[in-house]
């Protein structure tokens, strides 16, 4: 695989953004798992902006162990040796963990995850997926333990949280097409199977005449 090939670019065909929710657990770790690695790449349109520029300077495979400010300069210690700069953004990512989200704290104990659905092949651990809410087909929240916490089929995650279990979803314009139907779907059958009893009684009374 090239270097500079972008994994997400490859995802972008309906195969993968409308049936990833569809494949067998251990299909849909295998290909999140293997996106994850191979990474995402900068627009194109960014990166070459950024190269136009001759005081741009890229510093593939050079990790940071220590930043310390010295009067108005930054410097930072690296595996190449340091770096003096006049300033830092840093993009550092995220990590998944309902434990840390205020409005799930009442509930995210009995929220099951993927660790408490699947055991990654041998080499094939990731603690971030591990961590990922274990979906619903309609990204509906699922139970640690059955019977627990029957709501939380009510409560649908249509998040980047979604990525492991249901694919591009909340977090891709592109998988949007495909998610929002299934995220709808999801919602108003929870919404007539819990009325169906009142759904029933108002066919038996309905009497609107046609002739």
């Amino acid at each position: 695989m090239s270097a500079i090939a972008d994994a997400v670019r490859w995802a972008e065909f309906v195969g993968f953004l409308h049936h990833h929710g569809d494949l067998p657990d251990h299909e849909k770790w295998r290909f999140i798992l293997q996106i994850l690695r191979m990474g995402q790449l900068p627009p194109a349109d960014t990166f070459r902006r950024a190269t136009a520029n001759p005081g741009f300077h890229l510093h593939p495979g050079t990790g940071w162990s220590s930043l310390e400010a010295r009067g108005d300069t930054v410097r930072i210690t690296t595996n190449k040796g340091p770096i003096e700069c006049d300033f830092v953004i840093a993009g550092t990512g995220f990590v998944t963990d309902l434990g840390v989200r205020p409005e799930l704290a009442r509930i995210e104990q009995h929220i099951a995850r993927w660790a408490d659905r699947f055991v990654p092949p041998e080499g094939e651990r990731h603690e971030d997926l591990l961590r990922h809410p274990y979906l619903g087909p309609g990204f509906q929240f699922t139970e640690r333990q059955p019977g627990a916490a029957p709501y939380l089929a009510n409560l649908h995650n249509y998040t980047f949280g979604c990525l492991l279990s249901l694919g591009f979803g909340g977090a891709s314009i592109s998988g949007m097409k495909y998610s929002i139907p299934r995220l709808v779907s999801g919602v108003t059958a929870s919404l007539f199977v819990e009325d169906r009893a009142a759904h029933f009684e108002s066919l038996k009374s309905f009497g609107e005449r046609e002739f």
